[in-house]
């Protein structure tokens, strides 16, 4: 923040460029410098006593414009690399406008429900040849629940894989607000726990096969 430096530090770079004199000033952002705005001149340095305070406040204007390209950039960097996290996650992760129309669909959910993205982007979710059409108007009150702004933590459903298959989702979904706090579209997670649910229907009949046979033994020991 020192016009002198900066004056004389580029004097070198602008003779070597031609010009014969160089005028320098901070740019600041909250008072602190974040850069330079340097004026260079063909001929000898004019007197800039009416221009400097123009100069100044392109310098303060420069500098405020400069720490907000590093802030969005900061937090563009942290969007990305949020992005990434989400996109390689190996459960469905799926954004959704406030009609329920899918923006976003990562591998997971292109994994689990058997849909490319490029088949989901832009379609109603509850419309997707996955979900039933006996369970479509629950799916459709469910997504307007959390637009209206409530969290569903769990739901379980049962969609149609294209092969046709079953599987079984629990699904979990939250409004995604702005900066103001506004509701500006939907956020959903699904975990496909269709082996879960297998290996627990087998549990239950292996259960009920051995209270059958205890009750069996116990028959006979009456007898």
């Amino acid at each position: 923040n020192d016009s002198a430096w900066i004056r004389l530090g580029w004097e070198q770079l602008a003779r070597a460029y031609g010009f014969n004199a160089v005028a320098g000033f901070p740019l600041l952002a909250d008072g602190k410098p974040v850069g330079a705005i340097a004026v260079f001149f063909a001929a000898s340095l004019p007197s800039l006593d009416v221009d400097e305070p123009i100069l100044r406040q392109l310098g303060a204007a420069g500098g405020a414009a400069i720490e907000a390209a590093r802030t969005y950039e900061r937090a563009r960097s942290a969007r990305n690399f949020l992005d990434r996290i989400l996109e390689e996650s190996n459960d469905a992760i799926v954004q959704f406008d406030l009609h329920g129309s899918v923006v976003s669909w990562n591998k997971g959910a292109e994994r689990i429900f058997g849909v490319t993205r490029s088949q989901a982007l832009g379609q109603l979710f509850y419309e997707l040849p996955i979900i039933p059409p006996d369970r479509r108007e629950d799916i459709r009150e469910l997504l307007s629940r959390v637009a209206r702004g409530e969290q569903v933590h769990v739901f379980e459903v049962e969609c149609r894989q294209p092969d046709g298959g079953r599987l079984e989702v629990l699904l979990s979904a939250a409004p995604a607000r702005d900066h103001e706090g506004k509701i500006v579209g939907l956020v959903a997670f699904s975990k496909d726990i269709s082996e879960h649910k297998k290996y627990a229907e087998q549990l239950q009949r292996q259960n009920r096969r051995s209270e059958e046979h205890t009750s069996e033994l116990q028959s006979h020991h009456d007898l």
